[in-house]
């Protein structure tokens, strides 16, 4: 799992966290309560330019928990 975060594409990865979460369906604040994470960084893995920020892998690890989605389907 680490050797798929470090060498992964960050902005992908990014935006599949962020994808998972939205199609969940619920509330994007819900999501960063429970992930003990801000509202804003969720929304950061979904942009681009300096304003894009790549989930921790351990933030990657509780969106896999939390949206009940293989986390090696994150990282790929």
């Amino acid at each position: 799992v680490f050797d798929m975060y470090t060498q992964g594409d960050a902005t992908k990865i990014g935006r599949k966290c962020y994808n998972a979460i939205k199609s969940k369906g619920e509330r994007v604040e819900q999501a960063a309560a429970e992930l003990y994470v801000s509202v804003e960084t969720i929304k950061s893995w979904n942009r681009t330019g300096n304003h894009f920020r790549c989930p921790k892998l351990e933030n990657i690890i509780a969106v896999s928990k939390y949206t009940n989605i293989k986390i090696q389907d994150l990282l790929n």
